[in-house]
């Protein structure tokens, strides 16, 4: 029985051995790791055994696998065919509802695929089976397969992925057919993004089609930018899909760029981009609101497309911006699409595009108590051409009108306030009083995927009717100024009436 043993044993060793040469920094006995934190690595092709492993994992080829409920750290080298967070179910093991893991400086991660391996493709998944967060504040990780190479976000319904970036470097290589980012991609998914800084790069050049995908064919994704730099080389894709997908990103700071195209709420998709700063760098055109013509069933493409300006977000490079036309450009909906100003002072914007095809809704908001004088104006934009006769919004707040000006090659377009605005007149009408009450009455706080605005009650900016737009009308409650022309101006009958109403729904809805 003691030689059989030491025959077992020594068996094990030259198994070990063969992956121990390439991967000694965390090989462990027939490709598999048992660590504190439930890491699951399988790591050696050239040895059968260890696709199964003492844990029994069904799986083939080299894989990673980090299943726990506390958090785990990366802070070394370490090679894998893929690298999944959060799952699968294993026997052995009780099922975990979370995984957290963390990269920090000093971690060099290679996720690499080869030719003749089960797949010829290299992933990296947060939130595979089961919910998983990732949050890197340095180290490098290599995605490169011999076909695709993908970092995703949320891989099965359910399972919600969650990526906290501020440091580092992950380089998607385009090796094969593509490389590709995605943060849910399909129904029931969830992905979360949060970038304050290092820099990610999709190196899509082969295959420009969709690298970036952030909620679309059904999933629901949240990007916030606030700095790093997110480089796209082929396409970028903010809610689209025909499943009623959602897509919001929010920047503020950092730098993102495409490099072929960035369609922002596609077929039934819902897609919102709010450039509130950094910089946008546009290597081709922006589609707000794209669908297809002639749709298979009317009114079956329902999805809205909403870009958000403020002056402290830029928008640079040769690409133009396109509302609410179809994939060929031979139609357009104005009712798919529409563009937010956000204005806090008397600054221009700060964005350069090539060319401007527009329709459907401006909406201007006024925050941070700013108050634009009559006559005040501000350059929206800088552009190549517009679409004529000129810039064709068929709807713009009250107050506001458009102009184009400069000549052919060099537009520039401007917003012109026509009268006095003034914090809590939601109608403009020259006054803050029940009128306006009722309107911020019949938005409190109603969740709208492109947020309220400023007609609709929103006073701070923030997107929602609150406690703080309350307080807003409630500081200006009784002034009187200069009604913008053509606003209305309600009936003394209907005042009492909007009132009344206004204060039985701001105490049904506290």
């Amino acid at each position: 029985m003691g030689k059989f043993m030491i025959f077992c044993s020594l068996t094990v060793l030259l198994l070990a051995s063969a992956g121990l040469a390439a991967y000694k920094d965390y090989q462990g006995p027939n490709g598999n790791l048992n660590v504190a934190g439930n890491w699951y690595v399988i790591t050696d092709p050239g040895d059968p055994t260890s696709r199964t492993g003492a844990t029994g994992l069904p799986v083939l080829g080299d894989y990673a696998y980090i299943r726990n409920t506390t958090t785990t750290t990366l802070n070394s080298s370490m090679d894998c065919m893929q690298f999944l967070v959060g799952g699968p179910a294993i026997t052995t093991v009780p099922s975990q509802t979370m995984t957290t893991v963390n990269i920090l400086t000093g971690a060099d991660l290679f996720v690499t695929r080869r030719i003749g391996t089960d797949l010829d493709e290299a992933r990296f998944v947060v939130g595979m089976f089961y919910d998983g967060a990732l949050n890197m504040s340095g180290g490098t990780v290599q995605i490169q397969g011999a076909l695709y190479s993908e970092m995703i976000l949320s891989e099965n319904s359910g399972a919600t992925g969650t990526f906290n970036m501020s440091g580092g470097l992950i380089n998607i290589a385009d090796v094969g057919a593509g490389a590709y980012f995605t943060a849910a991609e399909g129904p029931g998914r969830h992905g979360v993004f949060n970038m304050s800084g290092g820099t990610i790069l999709a190196n899509n050049d082969a295959s420009p089609d969709r690298t970036v995908r952030f909620g679309t064919n059904g999933g629901q994704a949240e990007v916030a930018i606030s700095g790093g730099r997110l480089y796209n080389g082929g396409m970028t894709e903010l809610g689209g899909g025909p499943d009623g997908s959602r897509g919001l990103l929010t920047q503020t700071g950092g730098s993102m760029q495409y490099g072929y195209r960035y369609l922002i709420g596609e077929d039934s998709g819902y897609g919102h981009c709010r450039l509130l700063g950094g910089t946008l760098v546009a290597g081709g055109d922006m589609w707000l609101g794209r669908f297809k013509n002639p749709e298979p069933v009317p009114g079956t493409f329902t999805g809205r497309g909403k870009l958000t300006l403020g002056q402290n977000g830029a928008i640079t490079g040769g690409g133009g911006i396109l509302m609410g036309m179809s994939w060929t450009g031979e139609a357009r909906h104005s009712d798919h699409t529409r563009m937010e100003l956000k204005l806090a002072s008397d600054a221009d914007f700060q964005a350069s595009i090539g060319g401007a095809d527009l329709c459907g809704g401006l909406e201007v908001s006024l925050i941070g108590g700013y108050a634009p004088a009559p006559g005040t104006d501000w350059k929206v934009f800088a552009t190549t051409n517009v679409n004529a006769p000129g810039v064709s919004w068929d709807k713009i707040s009250k107050g506001f009108h458009t102009e184009v000006r400069g000549a052919a090659g060099a537009y520039d377009v401007y917003l012109v306030c026509d009268g006095l605005r003034h914090g809590g007149d939601a109608n403009n009408d020259g006054a803050v009083n029940v009128g306006d009450l009722g309107i911020l009455a019949g938005n409190w706080q109603q969740v709208d995927f492109f947020g309220k605005s400023w007609e609709e009650g929103d006073f701070t900016g923030d997107d929602i009717v609150n406690v703080g737009d309350l307080g807003v009308l409630a500081g200006a409650w009784g002034w009187t100024g200069t009604p913008v022309p053509g606003a209305p101006v309600p009936e003394p009958a209907s005042l009492t009436l909007l009132a009344l109403g206004g204060l039985a729904m701001l105490r049904r809805r506290r």
